[in-house]
Formats: C-alpha cells, structure tokens, sequence
C-alpha cells in the first residue's frame, strides 16, 4: 500500500518518519495548500482529525509528544496548529509559550483542542493568543472543521459548499454542547462552593 505524503504524517508506522520530513512540499503560505500541524498524544484522534482535514484540501502532519511537535514546528512551517494541552512528555501550553517568543510564531493561528477544562488553563490559552479552546467531547468532526475553516480558509473554496459538510460524523447535539463560557462558570462556582 502506498501513503500520500499527508497520509505517512497521519499513519501511526510513519511518525517517526513524520518528524524528520514535512508532509508537504511547498508552504501553505504560497497558496498551493493550508498546512496543519496536530500535536496530540492520541494517534487515532490524530488519524481521524488528519484525514477528515485532507480530504477537504488541508495538508497535515501530526506529532505526538512535545519534542516532536517543536521539530515539526520548525522544520514544516505550518500555517495553523491544533495543539492538545496534556502531553505525556510535557505541556502543550508550555510549547505554545515557547513559541509565542519566536517572531515568527508570535501570529500563528492556534486552536487548542483537550481534555482540561479547568478554568486557568483556558485563561492561560486564551493569554497565549489561541485562537479557540474546545473541549474534547463536546464537538464532533464537522463542527471542528468549520472552527479550523474560520481561522484558515480553504483557497478557492466552491460556491455554496462548506467543507466541513463534505465530513460524515456523529455529533453532539448544539443544545448539549457546553461554551467555554459556560465551562469556566461551572468551573468558578464549584471552586467557589469548595467541591
């Protein structure tokens, strides 16, 4: 079986092979492609994010643990990243403070995408200039699709059709999914009632 280059990123055999050589060839920058670096410990949360976003046009890389992700990071370019906040060999915040110190990821679009739900940590995000803080569990592909669209669209996108709706995926009901908003008050009133 032969992997596209953006497949190889993906694919769990290929992700020591995945750090050292970008998914791609050119930048996203030029236009040719939007290039997306997933850094999450989870491969096949990575495997499914990452195709469900190449076969809307997006290119992808993943990496899963912190040391990669910074490798990756400087070495691939990427013109967004998706960055999950618990790493088994660090933090994800902590990778995106780091990064925030170099000139040229100072602006790069982040959406931030775990588990924690505490309420520092979303504030610690949202002081590090990420884009968006969504839960896991509280979305499902399409929707996560339409979050990363609004922050790097697609070029030349076809009239009428949303990318994001080319994705089949269970979702969670809109009615059932919390904001951030409502998470942190959550968070605030059992901190506050001593739970």
């Amino acid at each position: 079986m032969s992997l596209t280059s953006g497949e190889k990123a993906a694919h769990p055999s290929a992700a020591a092979d995945s750090a050292t050589r970008p998914a791609r060839a050119g930048t996203g920058r030029a236009g040719a492609g939007r290039t997306i670096l997933i850094v999450d410990d989870e491969r096949i949360f990575c495997d499914v994010l990452s195709l469900a976003l190449q076969r809307v046009g997006y290119q992808v890389a993943c990496a899963y643990d912190t040391k990669q992700a910074w490798e990756m990071l400087k070495n691939l370019r990427p013109d967004l990243m998706i960055l999950d906040v618990s790493m088994p060999d660090g933090d994800g915040l902590a990778l995106l403070r780091t990064a925030r110190h170099a000139p040229e990821w100072k602006k790069l679009p982040v959406v931030v995408l775990s588990g924690v739900s505490q309420w520092h940590r979303i504030k610690e995000a949202q002081a590090l200039a990420a884009r968006e803080y969504v839960l896991k569990g509280t979305c499902g592909v399409s929707d996560l699709l339409k979050r990363v669209q609004k922050h790097l669209p697609l070029p030349q996108q076809p009239a009428g059709e949303d990318a994001a709706d080319m994705v089949a995926a269970p979702e969670v009901a809109a009615a059932a999914r919390p904001t951030v908003e409502q998470t942190g008050r959550k968070q605030a009133a059992l901190a506050a009632s001593g739970r």
